[in-house]
């Protein structure tokens, strides 16, 4: 009785961590348009955050687009689709915004796809209780 007890606990306690991900643009801005994507001339920094369970925060200028997404994962990749997330600081319709973000488990690159921009970002892992 006691082995099947502490098999539960160990159970219930591997499932209790969850995995956060932190990723950030470097030094590039490519935005994509209708037929091609142009690395463009000015530099907008990116900071996203997701966990393993969807949660998004996708933030660029004053602002966030913030909310929760569907994931899709195997043993080496992860990929969080979201859509019609409202951006932070603006009630506009127009500032609402689809997200996928395409994970690279192995290598922690990922490729950000939201309001016209598609950016590779290196990421790090982040263990939460």
């Amino acid at each position: 009785m006691k082995q099947i007890i502490g098999l539960i606990l160990v159970i219930n306690t591997s499932s209790v961590l969850a995995v956060d991900w932190n990723c950030r643009n470097h030094d590039m801005e490519i935005s994509c348009r209708s037929e091609k994507c142009e690395v463009a001339d000015s530099f907008t920094p990116m900071d996203v955050s997701f966990t393993d369970k969807g949660k998004i925060s996708v933030c660029a200028y004053t602002g966030c687009w913030e909310g929760v997404g569907k994931v899709f994962s195997n043993k080496n990749h992860m990929i969080i689709s979201a859509h019609d997330l409202k951006f932070s600081t603006s009630s506009s319709d127009a500032m609402k915004s689809d997200i996928l973000i395409a994970l690279d488990t192995k290598d922690n690159i990922s490729v950000i796809k939201t309001y016209g921009y598609a950016m590779p970002m290196t990421c790090k892992k982040i263990l939460k209780k």
